[in-house]
């Protein structure tokens, strides 16, 4: 039997009502940013603190539980506000030094937003599926990414014409296969300075695989997953397309700070001096 969408669940809706209302145990719940009503409220209007049930979750997770009412375990806002701001000036500080930021997520909740997020911050993505050795292997996946390059660069150039109708069948073909498949990280001229997961019960390969190449992680990390995988765990819902949505503006904002510092030091950064070569004697 399927698990119903906790989201959904009219228990934790009531639940999550009341904590806003002020009838719930909100100063126990989020007592970091009990003075920020308005984000506390964001937070849980978007379901952010809502996990899996009880039988599902990971004993692993339970420093980040505040509570369980109706089988359902609730996550601790003051750690996912305390943990969000850790992993936002973590990402901040990999921009800020021009560095890359790859992100992942392939549940149909996440996808869209992860592909949305990383196109607009110009970083490599994956949203369809994880490929294994993409950061482990990752010489053979260079080679992939340059043959897709370079089937573009022929397309974009109007040279398939020079083939057998058969011959551009194929090579089309080809490109499509590669763009489904590598499309989301051809900005990847190496290894990114940082991986950032959305749904980490679904990509614990990719955090395996970051860990094992020296890449520091930040992951999502509901109520179901090790939070020992990576280096930034966030605790928060990954199901609802409204806690994924939040979690990623919050880094995503962090990440364009980043960006704008690097774009500024390097406007900033003083032209060489040009040296002049030493006066040759001659006698």
């Amino acid at each position: 039997m399927e698990e119903q969408a906790p989201q959904t669940n009219p228990d934790i809706v009531g639940a999550a009502d009341a904590v806003i209302a002020g009838d719930g145990p909100a100063e126990t719940v989020v007592p970091e940013i009990a003075g920020k009503p308005s984000e506390l409220e964001a937070m849980l209007r978007a379901g952010v603190h809502v996990g899996h049930r009880r039988a599902r979750g990971n004993p692993k997770m339970k420093p980040f539980i505040f509570t369980t009412r109706n089988e359902f375990q609730f996550i601790d806002l003051a750690e996912t506000e305390r943990t969000l701001l850790v992993a936002q000036a973590f990402l901040r500080g990999v921009a800020a030094k021009g560095g890359q930021v790859l992100f992942v997520g392939t549940k149909p909740a996440v996808r869209q937003i992860v592909r949305e997020v990383a196109e607009r911050l110009n970083m490599p993505a994956v949203w369809t599926r994880w490929l294994g050795g993409t950061l482990t292997n990752f010489k053979t996946i260079s080679k992939r990414l340059a043959e897709l390059a370079d089937l573009e660069r022929q397309k974009n150039a109007g040279e398939f014409v020079k083939y057998t109708k058969k011959e551009a069948l194929l090579l089309e073909r080809q490109l499509a296969k590669l763009e489904l498949k590598f499309g989301g990280i051809r900005r990847l001229t190496k290894l990114p300075q940082a991986v950032l997961i959305f749904d980490l019960s679904e990509n614990p390969t990719a955090a395996r695989e970051a860990k094992r190449v020296g890449v520091p992680v930040v992951a999502v990390a509901d109520t179901d997953v090790d939070p020992g995988l990576v280096a930034y765990p966030v605790p928060a819902n990954d199901d609802a397309v409204s806690s994924v949505r939040y979690i990623a503006g919050c880094l995503a904002e962090a990440i364009a700070e980043g960006q704008r510092e690097f774009e500024v030091a390097a406007r900033e950064e003083p032209a060489p001096v040009p040296v002049e070569a030493p006066a040759v004697n001659h006698e």
